[in-house]
Order: C-alpha cells, then sequence, then structure tokens
C-alpha cells in the first residue's frame, strides 16, 4: 500500500503564545509496525514540508507519531495517528481437487 502521511503545523505555542512558522526547526515523524513498542525516524521535515510519501507499506497495523522542534531545540509532546492496512484480499484456490474413487 501506497500512502502519504500529512501534517498541519502548530500556530501556538503550548503557552497559548504565538509560534511562526520561522521559529519551528523543523518535524521529526516516525513510525512503528509493534504498537509503538519501537519507533523508526521516517525523517526531519523543513517547516516547508508537510506531508511525506510511504510505499510499499506491508500489512498489518501501523502507528506514526510526529514532534514539532523550534530553533532553541525545544520539542513539542507527540501527535499520534494509526493505520491499519488490511489484507482484504480472499483465499487462494485449492491446492487440490480430485475425484478419489470408492
Amino acid at each position: 500500500m501506497n500512502v502519504t502521511l500529512q501534517w498541519s503545523l502548530p500556530t501556538t505555542r503550548t503557552s497559548g503564545k504565538p509560534l511562526s512558522v520561522t521559529e519551528i526547526k523543523h518535524v521529526l515523524v516516525e513510525i512503528s509496525s509493534d504498537a509503538g513498542t519501537t519507533w523508526t525516524p521516517l525523517g526531519t521535515f523543513p517547516p516547508s514540508v508537510l506531508s511525506v510519501p510511504i510505499t510499499d507499506l506491508d500489512f498489518g497495523t501501523w502507528e506514526f507519531r510526529g514532534f514539532v522542534v523550534d530553533q532553541k531545540d525545544r520539542v513539542s509532546d507527540p501527535r499520534f495517528a494509526t493505520l491499519v492496512n488490511e489484507d482484504t484480499s480472499p483465499p487462494s484456490i485449492l491446492l487440490a481437487l480430485e475425484p478419489v474413487p470408492a
């Protein structure tokens, strides 16, 4: 399965004060195939990039998390997303089908 993971940048800090795009260093996006036990970076993206294509995603449940990092390396809490890529194809054909004399 091919998907595009998209995000929107925050416009405020946790204090409620405004956050300019120029204050954002990058967005860190990670992926997990084991319910969040281990995470693998998909990349760090400048604020001008708001999506990443993911190709050949295998069947299973995939967890994503993203962090916003400001110019002073302060890191946001994570935002999480989940994608279930279920194999909806029917079973394969019978391996054999033979009449056997009684």
